[in-house]
C-alpha cells in the first residue's frame, strides 16, 4: 500500500498543493490529472525520490517509501545513453534494474519492442516514438512493485500505444501499481483519477492557470 500523507510543496513562494493525502493498492492504476503547472511532475518526482517535500510523509506498507522500494521511473529525461547502441542501452538497462540479459533474452525483447531493424543505432538516430519504445523497456526489467511514468504515450504511434497498454494491464494483473500521467487518453480497463486541484489553494490555481 501506498499512503501520502498531509504533502505540501511549496516553489518559491507560489504553492503547488497543500496537505495532500491518498493510498493507492496493488493492482491500482492511477493517473494525475490537473492543468499545466499543477504539479503532476513535480509529485512524480517526489515518488521517486528526486525532489523532497515542504511537509508531509510518502510510506510503502507503513516504511519511509525509498527505504523499502525503488521505483521504476520514466520522466520526460528518457535516461537513453547517446554513446551507445540501441542494444547497448538495453544491456545497461538490464544491469540497473537486476536484470541479466544474454543474447537470446536481449533479441526478445528487441522483438517485443519492435526495435530488431535498430539493435545497433544510436538513439539519436531513432524517431521520437522509437527512443520512447526504448525507454519503455526498463519497465519489462523491472521487479519494482512500483511504476511511475510520466507521459509515456509521448510519440508512440497506434502500434507503440497498443504495446504501452498491453505493459501497463499485464503489470497491473500480476498486482503491480501504476502512477501516471498523460495528456493522451490511456484505454486502460481499469483507471483511477486523481484530481490534483483537490489539494491546490485558490492562489495556486490562479497562478498554474
Amino acid at each position: 500500500m501506498l499512503t501520502v500523507s498531509q504533502l505540501s510543496y511549496q516553489l518559491d513562494n507560489h504553492r503547488l498543493f497543500v496537505d495532500m493525502s491518498w493510498q493507492a493498492k496493488p493492482g491500482d492504476v492511477v493517473q494525475l490529472l490537473g492543468h499545466n503547472g499543477a504539479g503532476k511532475s513535480t509529485l512524480m518526482n517526489m515518488l521517486a525520490g528526486f525532489v523532497r517535500p515542504s511537509s508531509g510523509t510518502i510510506h510503502w506498507e507503513k516504511i519511509p517509501l525509498w527505504d523499502v522500494i525503488l521505483p521504476c521511473y520514466l520522466s520526460h529525461q528518457l535516461g537513453l545513453s547517446e554513446s551507445l547502441t540501441v542494444s547497448e542501452n538495453l544491456y545497461w538497462m538490464g544491469v540497473l534494474q537486476g536484470c541479466s540479459l544474454n543474447t537470446q533474452k536481449l533479441q526478445a525483447l528487441l522483438s517485443t519492442l519492435g526495435l530488431n531493424a535498430y539493435s545497433a543505432h544510436f538513439p539519436s538516430e531513432l524517431s521520437r516514438g522509437l527512443q520512447q519504445r526504448l525507454a519503455l523497456a526498463r519497465f519489462y526489467m523491472s521487479n519494482s512493485p512500483l511504476w511511475l511514468m510520466d507521459e509515456p504515450a509521448t510519440g508512440l504511434d497506434q502500434a507503440g500505444s497498443d504495446l504501452l497498454i498491453d505493459m501497463i494491464e499485464c503489470y497491473q494483473s500480476r498486482g503491480g501499481l501504476v502512477i501516471l500521467t498523460s495528456h493522451q487518453e490511456l484505454p486502460i480497463t481499469q483507471t483511477r483519477p486523481l484530481h490534483l486541484q483537490d489539494w491546490q489553494t485558490e492562489a495556486s490555481i490562479q497562478m498554474g492557470a
